[in-house]
């Protein structure tokens, strides 16, 4: 059982804007920091909802998802894993427990955790993605390769799964499909740089090819005819 824990980082916030609210309201009033983006309020807060209501899922998720926001993994790590004893089936704790290890460098565990996550809500498609991330990192091109399909399969709005599929085509040398995904991409974000630069290496080598055709026939007509 891993028990809440206050940080220092907490303790600074408490004495730079202790809330004005407790008991029932301070959960309620936490989450509204948290919608607001005033992280370190919010993870006081919920620290502080922790203490009051351990059982509360609610309550470590949010000083999870606080801490993760503010780069605090060893606060996230130990709120998210406290959530996940209390809802093992929720599908954002594994998620973002998968997200916690890959930042920490724990890859196998990342990617565990990721699979898991696809398992209990297989529509999100940030999961594939980062599952996509985390393969391509390893080396696995072609586990990383069905991950960014799926997930753009899923979100066609999600371009980086399509400039990160152009990157590997480009990487192993299949042009066509390369020069495909990059102008998927520029379609939907014209001023995307790195993938106006990718599609023009990618036409160089299609215009490359297709000068190099022509001299290699020729060379290879005049050794048959020697």
């Amino acid at each position: 059982m891993i028990r809440p824990m206050t940080t220092a980082a907490e303790n600074a916030s408490a004495e730079a804007a202790e809330p004005p609210i407790s008991g029932n309201q301070l959960l309620p009033y936490a989450q509204q920091q948290f919608k607001a983006k005033n992280y370190e309020l919010a993870r006081y807060c919920f620290a502080r909802a922790t203490r009051r209501e351990p059982g509360s899922f609610h309550a470590h998720y949010g000083l999870a998802m606080s801490a993760f926001r503010l780069g605090d993994l060893v606060t996230a790590k130990r709120a998210f894993e406290r959530a996940e004893e209390i809802e093992p089936l929720h599908a954002g704790t594994a998620a973002h427990l998968g997200l916690v290890h890959h930042q920490l460098g724990e890859m196998d565990t990342a990617i565990s955790y990721l699979r898991r996550a696809i398992q209990l809500d297989p529509k999100r498609s940030d999961n594939y993605y980062n599952l996509g991330l985390i393969y391509r990192k390893q080396g696995l091109i072609s586990l990383a390769v069905q991950m960014y399909e799926e997930a753009y399969r899923r979100n066609s709005r999600l371009i980086d799964a399509a400039f990160n599929l152009a990157n590997i085509h480009f990487e192993t040398g299949e042009w066509m499909l390369a020069r495909s995904f990059y102008q998927q991409v520029l379609e939907q974000s014209p001023t995307f740089f790195r993938a106006t630069v990718g599609l023009k290496r990618v036409e160089s080598k299609l215009k490359s090819q297709a000068i190099a055709g022509p001299k290699a026939t020729a060379k290879f007509a005049a050794a048959f005819r020697g």
